[in-house]
């Protein structure tokens, strides 16, 4: 990948964890882990949406899905977020998704003694029946860390964040961005079909990003 490219990932990451920071700075305003990521995700997108960053031109948009009746929203299947990322770039093009399930912890996003609480693990179960590209961003008052939805799902009920290998959002976007990670048949152009997943996990909100650089 040419460097144009490396920059621009590198200036959205950026862009990105200042997000984070902003919004858990704010932490005595947020009301409940849905209220932190729907806050987020509309930074983000309004951080990357139509910004050329080094060449990597930009579009974010953020869907609020409404689903109705009694099995409405997280009592399905229990995602928080769908994430949708498609690139294009010269030596480097992707179409994929990835599930998200959120937890606050009121002490650090690396608190030793944070446990997986029932509820955790039973939404992980869940997202993990559909893609093994499902994730827990741990919101806290110092950040935003990530774990792997299948750490969480094999720690158990003794299960702590110290022992899942959490890592930085920053980590997880420049991934998103930039790697094969992701579920390449929930993308908008895979086997599944972007949509026919979603409704079938009932995400609460959609954040789509779309990279364009075919010149870098």
């Amino acid at each position: 990948m040419l460097k144009g490219f490396q920059l621009g990932i590198n200036a959205a990451v950026q862009r990105i964890a200042t997000d984070a920071r902003q919004i858990c700075g704010e932490w005595d305003e947020i009301i409940d882990e849905d209220d932190f990521t729907s806050q987020f995700v509309r930074k983000i997108k309004d951080s990357l949406n139509n910004e050329n960053l080094h060449g990597l031109q930009f579009k974010a948009r953020v869907s609020r899905l409404k689903w109705r009746g009694a099995r409405s929203q997280e009592r399905v299947l229990g995602a928080d977020l769908f994430l949708s990322v498609d690139v294009k770039a010269r030596n480097y093009a992707a179409c994929k998704g990835y599930f998200v399930q959120a937890k606050a912890s009121n002490v650090s996003k690396y608190d030793p003694d944070f446990k997986f609480d029932d509820h955790l693990r039973r939404q992980v179960r869940r997202m993990l029946a559909v893609t093994p590209e499902s994730y827990v961003w741990i919101y806290a008052p110092d950040g935003v860390s990530v774990l792997r939805a299948g750490a969480v799902g094999a720690a158990g009920s003794a299960g702590r964040l110290k022992d899942s290998l959490p890592f930085t959002i920053s980590g997880f976007f420049r991934s998103c961005f930039s790697s094969r990670s992701g579920d390449f048949r929930l993308g908008s152009k895979g086997k599944y079909g972007m949509q026919l997943e979603i409704e079938k996990l009932r995400a609460t909100r959609i954040l789509e990003i779309v990279a364009t650089g075919e010149d870098i």
